[in-house]
């Protein structure tokens, strides 16, 4: 992969129905690019929080949880967590599995991560 200017960045996103291992295929890639030196930011949006988790090590709070909790504004401090080999990792929150649209989850997050100057 080659990238011209500093910011020139890879979206990836993984789809399909659930219990396929998209979870695990995204933080292996997360990982692998990140080995390479390669700024990564992992973003998940899964409910069981997996593909943060494998990352991290541990569950971390979601932006929607911070949001909540904190109710005058978040910082970068609050939503992003140093995970393997130093790939940045961000949780969006959403509903209840099942229960919601999780996607509303999503919007708010990436919503906040412009407004914050966290992306880009």
């Amino acid at each position: 992969m080659k990238v011209g200017k500093e910011r020139d960045c890879l979206k990836l996103a993984f789809y399909g129905k659930g219990g396929i291992g998209k979870s695990t295929v995204a933080g292996n890639i997360s990982a692998a690019l990140a080995i390479q030196g390669l700024r990564t930011l992992h973003i998940g949006c899964d409910p069981k929080a997996d593909s943060t988790r494998c990352l991290v090590g541990r569950k971390i709070p979601t932006v929607l949880q911070q949001l909540q909790a904190k109710r005058i504004g978040i910082s970068r401090q609050d939503i992003v967590f140093p995970g393997f080999s130093g790939v940045n990792c961000i949780k969006a929150g959403g509903p209840e599995a099942g229960i919601g649209c999780a996607g509303r989850g999503i919007i708010t997050m990436m919503d906040e991560l412009n407004l914050s100057g966290t992306m880009g």
